[in-house]
């Protein structure tokens, strides 16, 4: 090999590596995957003012479901049922739940992920802020739970979805 073609050879590997590394250090972050998707139904849970405190609430330190500050021992006990409307292929039935006041995005994760776990994947969410009526009725939009992400960074899809 003469002298000639080592440099032209050494310049090609230099060059490549500079510009690999240029690629590396400016490319575009990754996309972040969010850490749950919702989709809409185009209802709404219609439910008295002072209903509101007994809703049942997420509890992320025990994982568990609490209404009244009682462990709930089913949610599938308090589902409730739409009649008439189209639903998007659902059999009608929901849960009315309560996030917490102090709830981070972290916290709903958490309880979307334990009601995927269960199968239940539609959902009207309230965290009462919403004011009631003139008839003290509040209203909760409904959700299907389509995916959630758990600790370790893994999708799950809500099997009713």
């Amino acid at each position: 090999m003469t002298k000639k073609t080592r440099r032209v050879l050494l310049l090609g590997a230099a060059l490549l590596l500079v510009g690999g590394n240029l690629w590396w250090f400016t490319r575009p972050p990754e996309p972040r995957l969010p850490d749950f998707e919702l989709g809409a139904i185009p209802l709404q849970a219609q439910f008295p003012a002072g209903e509101l405190a007994r809703l049942p609430v997420f509890d992320r330190g025990q994982g568990k479901w609490l209404a009244e500050g009682r462990p709930v021992a089913s949610l599938a006990a308090l589902r409730r049922h739409v009649t008439g409307a189209d639903m998007g292929g659902t059999d009608g039935n929901y849960l009315l739940l309560r996030v917490p006041e102090s709830g981070s995005a972290n916290q709903v994760r958490a309880m979307l992920l334990s009601l995927t776990e269960q199968g239940e994947c539609v959902v009207a969410l309230t965290d009462g802020s919403a004011k009631p009526d003139a008839d003290g009725r509040m209203v909760a939009p409904l959700h299907r739970i389509v995916t959630v992400r758990d600790d370790s960074g893994e999708m799950h899809r809500c099997a009713g979805a």
